[in-house]
């Protein structure tokens, strides 16, 4: 009996161990879909670690993973001197290194093979291998086979193995997040990353921990406790799946894409590569009433309200709104490209959408987000802002219903001198919309006058896919009763490609979009045909963009992912093309490319360390990560200098 009994939990472990598949032990980078510098760290500081998404898209593991990648061992390990390299200089006396002051000949690869570490000039540099040497701890680093100006190392011999976390296949998009920005020359103690995973829909949420001179710690709702098999992969509340978090309410939307986290935005917002919805992210959580959540008084600053009816955030990150953006005339379109418009409070760059109003009905410039968003199935751009909303008393009211009647009046004006049927139709579309918008404030203004109802915040509780529980009017309690949560609201739609040659609108035109320093150039990636065209964002008299297509220049065949850096002279833009292996560096003040650089196989997501002046690339059908300079004192600017990791097949 006891035999028969141990023969049964044999078979039962034999055949839970089977379908297990194969963990992702020791194998490095597999399918690098995306990277991002250590947030922790101030962006003029060169930060030690990278984390790198590997979306095993080739299934041959059972999970992808986020590994951490020192940096500081990388550059060691072939350059001749990283600190003479990457020094900096203090300009204005600030005690801030602002401008690059390094050696270019520190930069250069080590000392060839045969150069003993006691002959001569060569006594200090690491040794560099030569094509096709085997690779050890000792010489991580070779000259690659097919372009031996370029080091390529051993991927492995730079990854903290003990620090990696599991998460679901076919990942598309890795961002980092602090509750501030760090300030320049500051590190801070935490910070999180944020993973678009597709295999399983979600949003996975990592905390990142752990001092400078040791491996980061990464936390993921991961353990012995977790109730996965497997005691790194992520799990619990740590992956975001369903709308305030209420396993019953509204489920991501498949194929999340790009991610748009800002440092000290608790609000990110997700696009989706086959779905009309932008996924909208509270990091701070959910509004709830403050006598639920047992909070001393005072101990955070997100709250509103008075009395029984004040709410506050919950502290756990939640999904609150998944609005329909990408639409056109009722035909459900698709998304990619997420920017946000610079705005420079106390200017005459400041636009009339990001204006809000304190509880005094004081204007606030750039007070709430104008974001723009790209179609992925048109040529169009749309434009939004995020928004909490607040009680409103008669005199805020008064304001809103003025700017509503003043864009109204100019929209008028325009739709009279507008000669084009369709931009004219366009026009009056959406006069039309701020006029209905004009009389449901009309009729709330009147309400207000009458003293008929008294405003409060809704909370979590009260709503369940963004409708309210109890839908008795009559309820004191939901009686002119508004959502808590930030909105994401449109605000028009505009043409941002270079020309279109009769695309079908099923076929992905558009890519990644950015906006110039100032916020007065749009750029938006378009991907069939290839070309990277700007749109003149800058403000008219009534701080409305004018978003009307400037001109363009033409790129590779295919182009998707951009990074957006600057020098001291000039903007760029790097833009990956995944199947010819290419990458274009256009100059922005002329809007011209000045490189092209062909890279590892199927380069798409890219990284700026503004601190080292490099471009990071991953090359996702190579398992590599390319090295770019793009610094303007270096020889080897606009060029591939290094890889992490070996160009070789995906073999186990």
């Amino acid at each position: 009996m006891v035999l028969g009994v141990g023969l049964l939990a044999a078979f039962a472990c034999g055949c839970n161990d089977r379908n297990r598949g194969i963990m992702p032990d020791g194998a490095g980078l597999y399918f690098p879909a995306g990277t991002v510098l250590d947030p922790r760290v101030a962006e003029d500081l060169p930060a030690r670690w990278m984390f790198v998404l590997n979306a095993n898209s080739d299934l041959v593991f059972n999970a992808g993973s986020v590994v951490p990648v020192d940096l500081e061992r990388f550059f060691n390990e072939w350059m001749r001197s990283p600190e003479d390299c990457f020094r900096r200089k203090d300009l204005d006396g600030d005690g801030i290194k602002e401008t690059e002051d390094g050696d270019a000949e520190a930069c250069l690869p080590g000392r060839p093979p045969g150069k003993a570490k006691g002959d001569g000039a060569w006594t200090k540099w690491p040794e560099v291998a030569d094509v096709g040497a085997e690779l050890s701890a000792a010489v991580p680093c070779r000259r690659n086979a097919l372009k031996p100006q370029i080091v390529e190392c051993e991927d492995t011999y730079f990854i903290e193995e003990g620090a990696e976390v599991l998460i679901g296949n076919f990942g598309t998009a890795l961002r980092g997040w602090t509750p501030e920005r760090p300030a320049p020359g500051t590190i801070v103690d935490r910070a999180t990353l944020l993973m678009a995973v597709r295999g399983d829909p979600s949003i996975t949420l990592i905390d990142v921990a752990g001092g400078q001179d040791e491996a980061p710690v990464l936390r993921c709702g991961q353990g012995e406790d977790s109730g996965m098999y497997d005691p790194r992969r992520c799990a619990g509340d740590s992956l975001l799946k369903h709308t305030r978090n209420d396993p019953d309410a509204i489920r991501l939307d498949s194929e999340p894409a790009v991610i748009l986290a800002t440092p000290g935005d608790p609000q990110v917002l997700v696009t989706h590569a086959s779905r009309s919805q932008i996924t909208v992210i509270d990091l701070e959580g959910q509004y709830k009433l403050r006598s639920a959540l047992s909070l001393p008084k005072g101990e955070t600053p997100r709250c509103k309200g008075v009395g029984e009816d004040e709410v506050c955030k919950d502290g756990k990150p939640a999904i609150v709104h998944t609005p329909t953006i990408f639409d056109l005339n009722g035909q459900p379109g698709a998304g990619w490209g997420l920017a946000r418009r610079p705005c420079f409070a106390g200017t005459d760059n400041v636009p009339a959408l990001t204006f809000t109003r304190g509880p005094d009905g004081e204007a606030i410039e750039c007070g709430r987000s104008l974001i723009y968003a790209g179609f992925r199935t048109n040529l169009v751009a749309a434009r939004t802002f995020l928004s909490e909303a607040v009680p409103l008393d008669a005199d805020y009211l008064d304001v809103i219903l003025g700017d509503l009647a003043a864009r109204i009046a100019g929209l008028a004006d325009e739709i009279a001198a507008e000669a084009d049927p369709a931009r004219k139709a366009a026009l009056v579309a959406e006069k039309e919309a701020l006029e209905r918008e004009q009389a449901r404030y009309v009729a709330l203004r009147k309400d207000t006058a009458d003293s008929s109802f008294g405003q409060r915040c809704l909370t979590a509780d009260e709503v369940s896919n963004d409708e309210l529980l109890d839908d008795d009017l009559r309820d004191p309690r939901t009686e002119g009763a508004f959502l808590c949560d930030a909105r994401l609201y449109t605000a028009g739609a505009f043409t941002a490609a270079a020309f279109n040659l009769g695309v079908s609108g099923t076929s992905a035109v558009l890519g990644d979009i950015g906006f110039s320093q100032d916020g007065n150039r749009l750029f938006a990636v378009q991907t069939s045909p290839g070309a990277l065209a700007y749109v003149d964002t800058s403000l008219d008299i009534r701080g409305l963009t004018r978003d009307t297509t400037a001109g363009f220049v033409e790129l590779c065949a295919q182009p998707t992912a951009m990074a957006l850096f600057a020098d001291q002279a000039n903007e760029y833009a790097a833009v990956t093309c995944y199947k010819p292996q290419e990458m274009f560096i256009v100059d922005l003040s002329g809007v011209r490319v000045v490189a092209n650089i062909v890279l590892g196989t199927g380069p798409h997501a890219m990284t700026v360390d503004k601190a080292r002046q490099y471009l990071y690339v991953a090359n996702s059908l190579d398992k590599t990560i390319s090295v770019v300079d793009i610094s303007r004192l270096r020889p080897t600017r606009f060029s591939e200098v290094a890889r992490i990791g070996r160009q070789v097949p995906y073999l186990r």
